[in-house]
């Protein structure tokens, strides 16, 4: 397996370990809020949801050779900037907060379908290769898979907490 065949798998085994995680859910379950202050598992793949438009934004605009175009939500913030990462996910919490649970998995799954169908299309090269893309400074666009795994898993994690159990 390359290196680029390494960055897919281990984005489609984060993917199907929180499908399967989400699949033995009730709707209660998801839609709970575990603690004053918290979000409950539905608010929390919104949040994913969103934020894989950010990266599915990424992947197209290296497709095409051209900038992103991010999404509405951000209202001109840039999604780097971690000084205003908690008014950045608030701003997705009032964009999804009144989309059904089925709606927000479908949506959920469909993005990540999605950022898996770009990645897959694009060459190795442009995904590994670091400083290819001037609006992603020296990292590889690989980078973006990795932070997409990775903010999964984060969150994979804070829900078995919630809910242990097999995957």
């Amino acid at each position: 397996m390359n290196e680029k065949e390494r960055h897919i798998a281990a984005l489609r085994d984060v993917f199907t370990a929180c499908d399967a995680f989400l699949a033995r859910l009730s709707e209660a379950q998801i839609q709970a809020v575990p603690a004053p202050s918290s979000y409950s598992i539905q608010e929390t793949v919104a949040h994913l949801r969103a934020w894989q438009q950010v990266s599915n934004a990424r992947l197209e605009a290296a497709a095409f050779h051209k900038d992103p175009i991010y999404p509405g939500w951000l209202g001109g913030l840039s999604p780097e900037d971690e000084e205003h990462i908690d008014a950045i996910n608030a701003r997705i919490h009032q964009a999804y907060r009144d989309l059904s649970w089925t709606e927000t998995h479908a949506g959920w799954k469909a993005g990540f379908a999605h950022l898996i169908e770009q990645a897959e299309a694009l060459p190795a090269e442009d995904l590994l290769t670091p400083g290819r893309f001037a609006w992603l400074g020296d990292h590889p666009l690989a980078a973006v898979l990795e932070g997409t795994r990775g903010h999964h898993a984060e969150h994979l994690e804070d829900f078995l907490k919630l809910y242990p159990g097999p995957l």
